[in-house]
């Protein structure tokens, strides 16, 4: 099963060579969207199995596992900060990166009744966007001891 092993890499960071295998292949599983949403990005809980899948545009739904169960939410505040191109969810909340290099947190475990605040963390962007342009590469990013740590790949370099 992948859920146990994603949560290891978000625990931890690494995966523990001893638990993974080579012989496992991801299960296919049928997903019922919420109507016109279209998911881009994909961060799996640390604590449970559960995963947020985004738009680049503030929704996003909760999913859990292994029953599927979908519970579609919206982040709130961010819009106005750009396309969300990358997250990442940990015991804290929720960090997103958007195309103009801003960095935001929605705090807490989870959404609540179908809404997730975001706020602008304060005096934190990442310098992806080049010349007022908003980003168009590839980022992942991660929080270890209280510190937001992010790595971009600019298309073309």
């Amino acid at each position: 099963e992948l859920m146990p092993q994603l949560q290891e890499v978000a625990r931890f960071g690494t995966l523990d060579s001893a638990s993974a295998t080579l012989s496992m292949a991801p299960a296919a599983t049928e997903v019922q969207w919420p109507a016109i949403f279209e998911p881009q990005l994909l961060t799996c809980s640390a604590h449970a199995e559960t995963a947020v899948a985004l738009s680049r545009h503030g929704r996003g739904a909760l999913v859990s596992f292994p029953a599927v169960d979908v519970e579609p939410f919206v982040l709130q505040g961010v819009a106005g900060h750009g396309a969300i191109v990358a997250a990442s969810w940990d015991t804290q909340g929720l960090m997103i990166v958007t195309s103009m290099g801003n960095l935001l947190e929605c705090a807490g475990a989870a959404p609540k009744a179908g809404k997730w605040a975001c706020k602008l963390l304060a005096g934190a962007k990442l310098p992806i966007a080049v010349a007022g342009q908003p980003f168009k590469g590839s980022v992942a990013m991660s929080r270890a001891a209280g510190e937001g740590q992010a790595a971009g790949f600019f298309k073309g370099e």
